[in-house]
């Protein structure tokens, strides 16, 4: 009677589990590189593809990695602007990333961008809605660990946009 009980609570509570729908992005500082690397369930990626194309994605051909990054490239955005700007006329412009590639890691699609920094960072504002319209729940965390700014933001269909402000001068 215990085992059946046991196996009964193990299949019940399998039945419910649930993998939430979570990226992250990495957005770290390389001498005057920003490398920013965007992370999604391999899951997740492909049923977006199957959206945008209207059919079965293969999450490993190159092709539909490609398509994806693309359509990261189209979902994130961050505008930069100097710390040497007067606070008060801060004027971020939006800054073109590159798009280097992508790639599948164990259960994950890893998406590369990098940008060419003219200047320190001073003030960043950040713009995602990755899955966003695939998944009413989906959660985005950027974490940023770049000189004077160290800070984890989470994004979600009502908070798409954040501002964050450089801690302290060069």
């Amino acid at each position: 009677m215990r085992l059946a009980l046991c196996l009964l609570f193990f299949v019940s509570a399998n039945c419910w589990a649930h993998r939430s729908h979570f990226g992250w992005t990495d957005i770290t500082q390389n001498g005057q590189l920003l490398e920013v690397v965007h992370r999604v369930h391999e899951h997740d990626a492909a049923l977006l593809v199957a959206q945008i194309t209207g059919a079965p994605a293969d999450i490993t051909s190159l092709e539909i990695q490609a398509r994806f990054a693309l359509y990261i490239a189209n979902h994130f955005s961050l505008r930069i602007s100097s710390p040497d700007i007067n606070s008060a006329d801060i004027s971020a412009k939006a800054t073109e990333l590159q798009l280097v590639g992508a790639e599948l890691k164990g259960k994950y699609v890893l998406v590369y961008q990098e940008l060419k920094l003219s200047h320190p960072a001073g003030q960043l504002e950040l713009d995602t809605d990755i899955l966003m319209e695939l998944y009413g729940d989906q959660i985005h965390l950027i974490n940023l660990d770049i000189p004077g700014i160290k800070q984890t933001l989470e994004f979600n269909q009502t908070t798409t946009t954040q501002t964050v402000t450089h801690a302290s001068s060069y």
